[in-house]
């Protein structure tokens, strides 16, 4: 009996000092409070470890926390890709299923593009960034994003035949849920993925309560700056979840029962090669590191947020860092973090992923 406490007691020393290293760490990139900040959730194994440092809103002086909301920007394209899964799983669509069969506003160059295509990045669809009007001051709308496409009767390369990373499709994607579900996509996505889970604070732009999301920031070297919305935040299917990390990390879960077998299958079978060893499939950078699942990341960056997602199923270890501020700082505090849990076993940490999904063309 000795022998055993003796062992809960070191196991919870050992958890005790990386948790306060990872404070240490948290705390050399964002030294003060009174500023916008990030939110990091650490599961090792059984156990997650909830941090955070700064302000969710400078205004009112409201400080962040494990339940403060943070726009995911492209960490969301994982949750559109996910109710796409859901309607095929329900037999209301395919992989292979033509996207112009549901969109019928494309036009005839994009007849043979499928919605496995605009999910792994492989359509070659124009990116509707460099299609919107230099004197357009309205947001955009996905649907704005269908009708900019729909005049351009071309494509980058013909469909599947390469990795070309894509705003556009996964805007695209969330009409098809849309129009597929027969409700708004908000609405679906709840119906879909935050009901079932239990995913009580989730919402999809517009969020519904302010007093529990952060505000996005813009730093320079003398002052932060509101920088909450730009031209392209209000698109839904490429960047519009706000999550938490507390309910992040719930989803964020091998357990989570919408991983299923299936879901491995499709993540295997529909991946597309990135660059060297780097894949993407269901809206996720993915790694093989010899195991049965690959490793799986994501980063996300817009107007006054940025995060980035680690998660190695095998294991069921994550890390998670969520910001309110669109500096390079979260970079290197996901880097130092990587590289202390050296049980996720990731050659080169961060940089490597970055120095891959930054290079693309």
């Amino acid at each position: 009996m000795r022998l055993i406490f003796l062992g809960i007691l070191i196991f919870v020393s050992l958890g005790n000092l990386k948790a306060q290293k990872v404070k240490i760490i948290i705390d050399e990139f964002y030294e003060e409070k009174s500023v916008p900040g990030v939110a990091v959730a650490i599961r090792d194994l059984s156990t997650t470890n909830y941090y955070a440092k700064g302000l969710a809103n400078m205004e009112s002086k409201v400080s962040i926390d494990s339940l403060t909301n943070f726009r995911l920007a492209s960490v969301s394209k994982q949750f559109t890709a996910m109710s796409v899964f859901q309607l095929i799983e329900q037999n209301k669509l395919k992989f292979d299923s033509k996207a112009i069969n549901i969109l019928s506003e494309l036009p005839a160059a994009l007849k043979d593009v499928t919605i496995g295509q605009l999910i792994n990045h492989s359509s070659g669809i124009y990116d509707y960034e460099n299609l919107i009007p230099a004197n357009r001051t309205l947001p955009l709308a996905d649907i704005d994003v269908l009708n900019y496409v729909s005049r351009v009767d071309s494509l980058y390369f013909a469909p599947g035949s390469r990795f070309r990373y894509s705003n556009t499709g996964y805007c695209l994607l969330a009409l098809i849920v849309e129009r597929i579900a027969g409700i708004p996509y908000d609405e679906a996505v709840n119906n879909l993925i935050f009901k079932p889970l239990d995913l009580m604070n989730a919402s999809v732009y517009p969020t519904q309560d302010s007093r529990i999301r952060a505000y996005g920031y813009h730093p320079d070297s003398l002052k932060y700056h509101f920088a909450d919305q730009s031209i392209t935040s209000s698109t839904k299917g490429d960047g519009g979840v706000y999550l938490c990390t507390k309910e992040y990390v719930k989803w964020l879960n091998e357990q989570n029962p919408m991983f299923t077998d299936q879901f491995w299958i499709a993540l295997e079978k529909e991946k597309v090669k990135v660059k060297d060893n780097i894949y993407y499939s269901m809206g996720w950078f993915l790694k093989n590191i010899g195991q049965n699942k690959p490793v799986m990341f994501h980063s996300g960056e817009s107007t006054g947020f940025h995060n980035i997602v680690l998660f190695e199923p095998n294991s069921n270890q994550s890390i998670v860092v969520f910001s309110n501020r669109d500096d390079l700082k979260i970079n290197f505090l996901f880097n130092s973090l990587s590289n202390e849990l050296g049980e996720l076993n990731i050659p080169n940490s961060l940089f490597m992923w970055l120095n891959i999904v930054y290079s693309l063309d």
